[in-house]
């Protein structure tokens, strides 16, 4: 069972959503749906627009989020589900109201990307997408970043990944791949781990790492430790718990799992959260996630010598 929050801007939202799906009719004295002179304000849409992300609420919730968003108003001509679906593949609103445009790739969220500098372009797999039903993804697209930038998806050989969200990725410079662990199929967590080469036809493979892997999970974060050839993971969801046991997975000969043990207070365990490596300090910098409640705290992983945590306490305001 994947975690069940309620996203802090949906709470700030669902006021103003019961308002507007309760008010009553000023002539029948009846609860209706508002028609279109019920303006919401730019922060309200904004607001919105960000809640509707959550994949989480029932379809029509969604639906009458987004369309508040994008008209300002929450008028309902036909289906609102309908239309909204229908609209969807030419979405091209502005960013006031706090909308991407889609540039030619199926809505998706809980992807993984990876920067591939060889061919300087974005590698995106996988997902979920809810137009036009819900369904887990494992297609893989590229854009290409010279010039103007352009959609094109790739079709690897080989047997690919099954179809997943919120797994972690990263790219392997030595041998010039991407590297895929764990994620969330829809009928539970992955501990699985796959290489997409890059070179001439991409082509997938599933890794058989020696020792003892880590225990399934989505919303974990992964970073490539040049210094160490291998991949570092902190944390995620195990469907159960939030965890934050850190994994290193050694990427050169016949790959191989090992738990690190870091000296220190660690994080506290979440899943959602953002890492990236500093190759000048020759650490893991860890932000923010969620577990008991939405975070916004800062901690460093020292990989030089034996692994020591330290939570950074960074001036200004969070």
């Amino acid at each position: 069972m994947r975690p069940q929050h309620l996203p802090r801007s949906l709470a700030r939202i669902l006021p103003l959503l019961v308002l507007l799906l309760a008010a009553p009719n000023p002539v029948l004295g009846q609860a209706a749906i508002p028609g279109p002179t019920t303006d919401l304000a730019p922060e309200a849409r904004a607001k919105l627009a960000h809640a509707a992300v959550d994949s989480r609420l029932a379809p029509w919730q969604r639906d009458l989020m987004l369309r508040m968003a994008r008209t300002g108003t929450a008028s309902t001509p036909g289906s609102p589900t309908a239309d909204l679906r229908a609209a969807r593949p030419s979405r091209t609103s502005g960013a006031a109201d706090g909308a991407w445009s889609q540039l030619g790739v199926p809505a998706r969220e809980g992807q993984s990307a990876i920067y591939d500098p060889g061919r300087n372009r974005m590698v995106v797999f996988g997902g979920y997408s809810d137009y036009p039903s819900g369904s887990y993804l494992n297609d893989v697209w590229a854009l290409s970043l010279a010039g103007t930038p352009a959609w094109t998806q790739l079709a690897p050989s080989g047997t690919p990944p099954s179809a997943r969200e919120i797994h972690t990725a990263i790219y392997d410079p030595v041998r010039d791949r991407m590297v895929v662990f764990g994620g969330y199929s829809g009928s539970g967590c992955l501990n699985d781990v796959w290489a997409l080469s890059l070179a001439g036809t991409p082509a997938w493979t599933q890794l058989p790492p020696s020792g003892t892997p880590p225990s399934a999970r989505e919303g974990q974060s992964a970073i490539y430790d040049p210094v160490r050839d291998r991949m570092v993971v902190l944390g995620g969801y195990s469907g159960d718990s939030f965890i934050n046991d850190v994994w290193a997975l050694s990427l050169a000969g016949a790959p191989a799992w090992t738990q690190l043990a870091p000296p220190g207070t660690p994080p506290s365990a979440r899943a959602g959260h953002a890492a990236i490596y500093d190759p000048v300090r020759d650490r893991m910098v860890v932000f923010g996630g969620y577990g008991d409640s939405l975070l916004n705290d800062v901690w460093a992983l020292s990989l030089a010598g034996t692994p020591g945590w330290t939570q950074l306490a960074p001036s200004g305001t969070p």
